[in-house]
């Protein structure tokens, strides 16, 4: 009686799993895409493309270095928009790929409080996990209110275990030197300890219906194509090493007569700025997690007198 009770209750779990399975929505497929954002179908595998063109096929030359901090930054100036100047930032941080993941892709709902760049931040909408469309409001970049503060509105989406066959790239920019000659290949020689890259995308959503209206007194800016790479392998040590690469492809409308020199300047202390809060949130959420660890182990008992 209670083997045949037993019986039926396994039966009726499997048919209750069975039915929840068929309904619950992949939140990585298709599916999960709300109409409003069916764009993204289209748009996504362009945007990829467009990415990787410009991170292998632009002539990147060093703006400049940061030795004490591990940092290079490079520029060009693309022909695919109009002769804009691109800015490519490269660095390394011994956080795992998914801490720094989370980072930039779960906390971005909360930029403003850990980045001086950004006074502000919302999302807009999204489609399953790692699709969104954000509104994001920069800090002036001249105290003073002497140069207005810029916004965007963003789609972005994160891409986990990014791969690109290495026979479709070809190294023509010094970046070849920091990313390896074949690429995101997860087979190449900088890979074989490597569990994978991870890749963020974003481009202007205005163009697609969703929009979000600035503020007064902010000037709407474009971003075309950018985005980041982040990859983990292990040094000699066999300590985890992650490796960043940050595309910056913006139009920020400067104020007429700016010269070049005058807005690189400006970039690069906006792109090191962020990477200054980055490092320094990931150290204070990684002293919490010490902290919390260590309270949690139990105290050692007083000893018998």
């Amino acid at each position: 009686m209670m083997l045949s009770r037993v019986v039926e209750l396994v039966i009726t779990f499997i048919k209750i799993y069975t039915a929840l399975d068929a309904v619950i929505v992949d939140l990585d497929s298709d599916e999960a895409i709300p109409e409003t954002m069916k764009w993204v179908q289209d748009v996504d595998p362009q945007l990829e493309r467009e990415f990787l063109d410009l991170l292998y096929e632009e002539k990147w030359k060093v703006l400049q270095r940061f030795p004490n901090e591990n940092v290079t930054v490079y520029w060009t100036k693309s022909k695919s928009y109009s002769n804009r100047e691109l800015f490519l930032l490269a660095t390394e941080t011994r956080h795992e790929k998914d801490v720094l993941s989370d980072a930039l892709w779960i906390e971005a709902y909360q930029l403003g409080k850990w980045s001086r760049m950004f006074s502000d931040s919302k999302i807009l909408s999204y489609a399953g996990r790692n699709r969104a469309v954000f509104w994001q409001e920069l800090e002036p970049v001249v105290p003073g209110g002497f140069v207005a503060p810029r916004d965007y509105v963003i789609y972005s989406k994160k891409i986990d275990n990014a791969q690109v066959p290495s026979s479709t790239r070809k190294p023509v920019s010094p970046v070849d030197g920091l990313l390896g000659s074949a690429g995101l290949v997860t087979s190449s020689s900088i890979n074989e300890n490597s569990n994978g890259s991870t890749m963020f995308l974003s481009c202007n959503s205005s163009k697609y219906g969703i929009d979000f209206p600035s503020r007064d007194g902010v000037v709407r800016a474009v971003t075309g194509t950018a985005g980041s790479i982040l990859r983990t392998y292990l040094d000699e040590d066999g300590r985890p090493v992650t490796r960043f690469w940050w595309i910056l492809n913006s139009e920020n409308y400067p104020p007429m007569f700016t010269p070049m020199s005058v807005a690189r300047r400006v970039v690069l202390k906006t792109m090191m700025d962020m990477v200054r809060d980055l490092r320094r949130f990931l150290h204070h959420q990684q002293l919490r997690e010490l902290q919390a660890d260590a309270s949690s182990v139990p105290a050692a008992p007083s000893p018998i007198i």
